[in-house]
């Protein structure tokens, strides 16, 4: 009912739809997809609607998201935000369109891709999020470093002994959380190394 009552009123449906996205509510999904389609929407609007499709959008959205995420025209935060939610809807099939994203060489690339491959299991992918760990910046090691964990644990094992020694917090904190998925001696003995880590959650973890 309150959402019927702002359907032709924007400004109140920036108050409203934060609590749409809340409660889970499916009733501005239409809209969103509209919005998104058009893609002529003002910042917040977008986001609202990205963050509704991420938590009750299906397979059917892959196409007008994968659109916004390879429009090089698209602003770069909406790329993102883009790629955040696609890779959240699907875990298969997007490994050509993150190649592409990386050859494009932006600004941007490293974490969109990162994004878009963050539940893919195919080698294909492993190989991208290979690339992104050894070339990307921080942000984007730490979501690859996750793909890789998610697809082949062992493989991600491997990599933690070096990365518990990266200069990024975050990649450090996602080792230490993959090594605590084995029971291994050595697994163990490079989680002991990280209790004197200068960050406060990498050693309580």
């Amino acid at each position: 009912s309150v959402w019927q009552l702002v359907t032709d009123r924007p400004a109140l449906q920036n108050i409203v739809e934060p609590y749409l996205l809340r409660w889970k509510s499916q009733v501005a999904l239409p809209l969103w997809r509209k919005r998104l389609t058009e893609g002529s929407a003002e910042f917040g609007s977008l986001l609202n609607a990205l963050d509704g499709l991420r938590l009750m959008g299906g397979d059917s959205d892959r196409e007008v998201l994968a659109g916004l995420v390879g429009r090089a025209e698209t602003p770069g935060p909406v790329r993102l935000q883009a790629s955040k939610t696609l890779g959240a809807l699907v875990s298969s099939g997007l490994e050509v369109l993150a190649n592409q994203i990386l050859d494009s060489a932006t600004g941007l690339s490293f974490q969109i891709a990162a994004n878009l491959l963050r539940n893919h299991s195919s080698p294909e992918a492993i190989e991208l999020s290979q690339k992104i760990l050894d070339e990307g910046d921080a942000y984007a090691q730490s979501l690859a470093f996750e793909g890789v964990a998610n697809a082949d644990l062992d493989r991600a094992l491997a990599l933690a002994g070096e990365l518990i020694n990266h200069p990024d917090d975050k990649i450090r904190l996602a080792a230490v959380r993959v090594l605590s998925k084995a029971n291994d001696e050595t697994s163990l003995n490079t989680q002991v190394a990280a209790l004197g880590d200068t960050n406060l959650r990498v050693r309580e973890t």
